[in-house]
């Protein structure tokens, strides 16, 4: 059983890898909800199984069908350490019994891949130390922003001297949010239909909250190397006041609402977890839906943004076998994507023909995207060269209108994808 609540420690160095020689390396998987079920099946995917194998998977009910072959599933914890894994990944969620399985686990020299961010805010320390004290790997990518790779640059960037961490990290209150200002529902409304679309949990409370928040904030803390910050010391708003007044008066005044957690280490560290009102224009501003955005700010390599979507199990999945890779060194494992060339490269196109300005007219314009079957949204006749915005169009056809015109222009062009 876990003892009293810790601080927080930095994490093991990510370059401290399992020294096996097996050529194919056993894995458990502990649970079997959305996410443990996505990353047992990539195990059992060819170009993975061909390296790693899935020893077991700790369910509640073995009898239960879970699409696995049914000699994986097993109830007892026993049965899994008993089997020698080289490394447990645990998908359980919250304190207990998931915090006791990994105790154990790295008191046996046994590596752990985590995305409980429970676990790791109110007990990091502890764990951390045993897998020093064990010499066991212990990594958890996963815990904050799912697929989006916070951690590992907050490892990177510790040399730059990281002096503040900011940014939406729970995709279920940035989608109410957006909801409300882009629909104009009620707060209710938005987290019913977060909800019916999966996106909230039944109980929604600690993502609501700001809870959730706070626990993330907790482990991207440790991240940099802060000691003692556990949930409680964090001073934590959630979103349930925000109301459609909020949201009008945030738009009048050229921002948004989104729950922003902050870590300030100048001066002190100083952590919250509250309603902000963002500049419309800004990264912050800019997380739709379910997307998580993380700033990181350095004294000496400026401000380092990233985003992606922070939720679902086919994404935290992603970042769990990522973990699972590096802390097996693997390296990268080929994916069963279809690699076969794209035969559709339509798309938006901007067409830049300069020359003569008497020889650019509309007529030639129009004449010479009619023969290369191009259709324009908006043209730009100036004197000396002619810009187009094309609906979407191949880079043949983009490529025949722009010869077209460089022609009747005498005059070079360029052609750029438009996003």
């Amino acid at each position: 059983m876990i003892a009293s609540p810790p601080s927080l420690t930095s994490p093991a160095p990510a370059s401290a890898c399992l020294a096996l020689t097996r050529r194919t390396l056993r894995v458990a998987v502990l649970g079997c909800g959305t996410v443990g079920s996505a990353l047992s099946r990539r195990l059992l995917e060819p170009p993975v199984r061909a390296r790693v194998e899935l020893a077991h998977v700790l369910v509640r009910d073995p009898r239960r069908d879970r699409g696995l072959p049914p000699g994986l599933l097993t109830d007892r914890f026993e049965r899994v350490l008993d089997g020698g894994p080289d490394l447990v990944v645990e998908l359980i969620g919250g304190l207990y019994p998931a915090g006791a399985f990994v105790a154990e686990a790295l008191r046996r020299g046994i590596g752990v891949v985590t995305a409980n961010k429970t676990l790791l805010a109110h007990h990091g320390a502890e764990l951390h130390a045993l897998a020093r004290e064990h010499r066991a790997p212990l990594a958890a990518e996963a815990s904050v922003c799912s697929a989006v790779p916070v951690l590992a640059a907050l490892a990177r960037l510790s040399a730059a001297g990281i002096t503040r961490v900011r940014g939406v990290v729970n995709g279920t209150c940035n989608s109410i949010l957006c909801a409300m200002a882009d629909r104009g529902w009620s707060f209710e409304q938005a987290l019913a239909d977060a909800t019916r679309r999966g996106l909230a949990e039944p109980d929604p409370h600690a993502d609501v909250s700001g809870r959730d928040s706070a626990e993330k904030l907790c482990v991207l803390a440790s991240a940099c190397g802060v000691e003692g910050l556990v949930p409680d010391l964090v001073r934590t708003e959630g979103i349930e006041r925000v109301t459609l007044e909020d949201i009008a008066e945030a738009r009048r005044r050229g921002r948004r609402i989104r729950l922003v957690a902050s870590l300030d280490l100048r001066g002190g560290p100083r952590a919250c977890v509250a309603p902000t009102l963002v500049p419309l224009g800004g990264p912050v501003a800019r997380a739709e839906g379910p997307e998580n955005v993380v700033l990181i700010e350095t004294q000496r390599a400026g401000t380092f943004t990233l985003r992606g979507r922070g939720a679902g199990p086919e994404a935290t999945a992603a970042a769990v076998l990522g973990d699972v890779q590096a802390t097996l060194g693997l390296g990268p494992i080929p994916t069963m994507l279809d690699a076969s060339p794209v035969s559709d490269d339509r798309c938006r196109r901007h067409i830049r023909v300069r020359g003569p300005g008497h020889r650019l007219t509309p007529q030639h314009v129009s004449a010479s995207l009619g023969r290369a079957g191009v259709r324009a949204i908006e043209v730009e006749l100036g004197t000396a060269a002619v810009r187009i915005e094309t609906d979407r169009a191949s880079e043949e056809e983009a490529r025949a209108a722009a010869d077209l015109l460089a022609a009747n222009a005498v005059g070079d062009s360029l052609i750029m994808p438009v996003e």
